[in-house]
């Protein structure tokens, strides 16, 4: 459902017939079709010298009006304990980038939100 908070940043929307746009997911850019109604998901993870983390993402374009939102939810695991962040972006414009002419999205963050679960336990 798009954000209908006045002061968040307002999203472009999608013609009907739907746009050919292209998303760097896991290390590589990826070309997606995106219409009204469209849900896409991807997941990345790994690991590093003190832990572990995965990402999340959705990318949805609303039925309704066409709006395009970009959630990501990522989740850490390191020597001080749980990390997690949460964050909406809105598509605003379609951009070309000029080194090689990929059509891509513009967002601009919406919301967000992180926890450190170590420091909340400890009373911060």
């Amino acid at each position: 459902m798009p954000l209908q908070d006045p002061q968040l940043p307002q999203g472009m929307q999608v013609p009907r017939t739907g746009i050919r746009i292209w998303m760097f997911i896991n290390d590589d850019w990826v070309r997606l079709f995106v219409a009204p109604g469209s849900n896409f998901d991807w997941m990345e993870y790994g690991y590093h010298d003190e832990g572990a983390w995965r990402r999340c993402s959705q990318l949805t374009c609303d039925e309704q009006t066409g709006c395009v939102e970009l959630h990501i939810m990522e989740d850490s695991r390191d020597c001080d304990g749980r990390h997690s962040s949460d964050r909406v972006l809105v598509a605003t414009d379609v951009n070309v980038r000029p080194e090689d002419g990929l059509r891509v999205f513009s967002f601009e963050r919406a919301c967000s939100q992180q926890r450190d679960y170590s420091a909340e336990q400890a009373g911060y």
